[in-house]
């Protein structure tokens, strides 16, 4: 990457799209970012907004990358339980 900057090993995109707004995407994604870095996890895990993710009548969505997996029914009070699983995530691969 471009200025040395090292790639994160996990992003989790929060949908930014009009439904996603009204079911508080905003303050699922300020704290997922506000427990990235109490926990420490600034070096390995992204927390972005994206476009919408076409589940608009499912809550909050959100793409895990890698993998492209896409999570859904997503409300602010699961900020720490989808933290706790990329760790388990990041886990996982540095053992590989």
């Amino acid at each position: 990457m471009a200025g040395g900057a090292k790639e994160k090993n996990v992003s989790i995109d929060i949908c930014a799209g009009d439904s996603c707004k009204e079911h508080k995407s905003k303050k699922l994604r300020m704290r997922l970012e506000a427990l990235v870095e109490e926990w420490g996890l600034t070096e390995e895990v992204m927390i972005a907004k994206c476009g919408c993710l076409g589940r608009c009548k499912q809550g909050i969505a959100a793409e895990l990358r890698p993998g492209n997996k896409i999570l859904k029914e997503l409300k602010p009070k699961h900020a720490e339980r989808l933290l706790e699983q990329v760790i388990t995530l990041l886990k996982g691969r540095s053992r590989h």
